[in-house]
C-alpha cells in the first residue's frame, strides 16, 4: 500500500505525455528509483537528486542522476531548466519539504505540477515515517501570497499534495 502512490502519479505522467507536456521530470529523493524508473521514461529529460549515491545503480539507462542534496542541487548543481513535473519525496521534515517547494516552485513552467509524498499520515504511529511533512499543505495556503497556484491533498497512500503552478484560471470558472 505505502508504493501505490507511484500509480496516481504514473497516471498523472501519462497523461502530461499524451498532452505533449512532458518536457521535463524531476525527482527529489529517489529511494531506490522504484517511482523514478516507472515515471522518467514518459518524460523526454528526467533528473533524479538524492544524498544516497547507491541508488544511482537503482536507476535504469538514460535519465541524470545527482549524488547530492537538494539544497546543493538547486544552489550548485541546477542550470536552469524549468520542470513540468516534480515530485518531492527527500528528507520528510517540514522545513526541507518547505525549501524543496519553494526550490521547485521557482523552477517549475507555468501550469506544470509538484507533487508531493507523505504529506497525510493515515494515524498518528504512522508519522514517524512521514515526519511532518503534512504542515506543508496549510503553509502553502497561508502562503498564497508567494506562490500562484491551485492546491489539493489526496488523504490515501500516506497522502500526495498536488500543486498546479498556475497565474490565472480560465475565464469561466
Amino acid at each position: 500500500m505505502k508504493r501505490n502512490h507511484i500509480n496516481i502519479i504514473k497516471e498523472i505522467a501519462i497523461a502530461m505525455f499524451k498532452h505533449g507536456t512532458n518536457d521535463r521530470y524531476l525527482e527529489l529523493g529517489i529511494h531506490k528509483a522504484k517511482c523514478f524508473n516507472v515515471i522518467a521514461p514518459l518524460f523526454k529529460l528526467a533528473i533524479g537528486v538524492d544524498t544516497n549515491k547507491k541508488w544511482a545503480s537503482y536507476i535504469n539507462p538514460g535519465p541524470i542522476f545527482f549524488n547530492s542534496s537538494t539544497d546543493n542541487y538547486f544552489l550548485n548543481l541546477y542550470d536552469g531548466i524549468q520542470f513540468d513535473l516534480t515530485f518531492i519525496d527527500a528528507n520528510h521534515n517540514f522545513p526541507f519539504v518547505q525549501k524543496d517547494f519553494t526550490n521547485s516552485y521557482r523552477t517549475a513552467k507555468e501550469n506544470s505540477l509538484i507533487i508531493m509524498h507523505d504529506t497525510y499520515p493515515p494515524h498518528f504511529e504512522r508519522m514517524e515515517s512521514c515526519k511532518d511533512a503534512y504542515k506543508v499543505a496549510d503553509w502553502i495556503k497561508k502562503s498564497k501570497h508567494l506562490f500562484d497556484g491551485e492546491l489539493v491533498t489526496l488523504p490515501f497512500y500516506f497522502g500526495l499534495t498536488i500543486f498546479r503552478k498556475c497565474t490565472k484560471q480560465l475565464l469561466w470558472m
